[in-house]
């Protein structure tokens, strides 16, 4: 067994979406379970990331280079001269120089949905992608969704399902906000084309008398909308945990619109926090990760959704064990870290 587990940290330096949020929580349960065997974990970071303190978990700066620069060439760099082997990488690239590495793909949405991204973020995913599938010694993905579309598009066979988890929110104990508007359908993601929050825009146009609370920054798929044209949709942008919790608590429903996921971890933590109906895409991923719990619409057609609103699944509170206990970082952390620590 290993004495040491290295993890490439430059998601540190990020602002924290779905990816950045599982390699803060898988860091935080390994940095636990390794404790028993001895094993110091120890977090590789470029210079320009904020003070951090986790605990069992050594933060160690290393080189003046920051992104891309730093995670393909400081940090390979670093590992060749300290012999370290087997780097643990949670969001999606790991150094191509380096052998042996234990790299998450949490999926492959770039070469599914090449519009949706940049000529050369495209050829770069690309290209760097498949020589990390050659040369790293685990892959893991979080859904048998991803699993299979890695698979079949590098044409191997070694890759592990690790499901995200959601207990970072059950285990807090939040104070609930006052909410100016009770009755709302609540969505939350950043605003990017993938995430489809365009069909609540064009539902709430024909829905005058709903209202829909909208929490996230506003990215470039948006760049066109006319944010003030509609008066029954509100755009929070950034809040407070403790403001989320009240919103997913207080929502009417939640409407994940979203045309494509590894995972789709939004209707997992509303469900976490109380929110009683969840209308979701009816897409592959999603089926497999909440099966009948949520209630399912068209994202391409707005009648579709208009069909279910009225006659929604309530979720029940068995239901909301089940997922909560079924899907936790621990588990998570705790599959990766015997893959990778024996």
């Amino acid at each position: 067994m290993i004495d040491t587990i290295y993890i490439n940290g430059r998601f540190l330096s990020q602002k924290i979406t779905g990816v950045q949020r599982f390699a803060n929580e898988v860091v935080k349960k390994i940095s636990i379970i390794s404790k028993k065997d001895n094993i110091k974990i120890v977090l590789l970071c470029p210079s320009n990331i904020e003070e951090v303190n986790i605990k069992n978990v050594t933060i160690k700066k290393i080189g003046k280079t920051t992104g891309y620069l730093w995670e393909q060439i400081t940090l390979p760099r670093y590992c060749k001269k300290n012999r370290i082997h087997g780097l643990l990488n949670l969001c999606n690239l790991a150094p191509i120089r380096l052998k042996g590495n234990n790299i998450v793909v949490h999926d492959i949405r770039v070469l599914e949905k090449p519009k949706e991204f940049s000529f050369f973020y495209r050829i770069f995913f690309k290209i760097f992608t498949k020589i990390n599938m050659k040369k790293a010694n685990n892959i893991f993905t979080v859904s048998n969704f991803s699993k299979k579309k890695i698979e079949s598009t590098y044409h191997i066979h070694n890759v592990t399902t690790v499901y995200s988890g959601v207990d970072h929110l059950v285990a807090h104990q939040y104070a609930e906000t006052s909410l100016p508007n009770s009755f709302f359908y609540l969505s939350v993601g950043s605003l990017e084309a993938n995430k489809n929050f365009k069909y609540v825009l064009e539902f709430a146009k024909t829905h005058p008398n709903l209202y829909f609370k909208i929490v996230g920054g506003k990215g470039k798929a948006f760049a066109d909308v006319d944010y003030e044209q509609l008066s029954n949709v509100e755009f929070l942008g950034y809040v407070s945990d403790e403001e989320l919790y009240s919103l997913y608590k207080n929502a009417k429903g939640f409407i994940f619109p979203s045309l494509y996921e590894g995972f789709g971890l939004p209707p997992l933590e509303a469900i976490a926090m109380g929110t009683k109906v969840v209308f979701a895409s009816d897409i592959e991923v999603l089926h497999e990760i909440y099966g009948d719990t949520l209630t399912y619409f068209n994202p391409s057609d707005i009648n579709s959704l208009d069909e279910v609103i009225k006659t929604p699944h309530i979720i029940t509170q068995d239901e909301r064990s089940n997922l909560i206990n079924k899907y936790t970082w621990y588990n998570t952390a705790n599959y990766i870290y015997k893959k990778i620590a024996k």
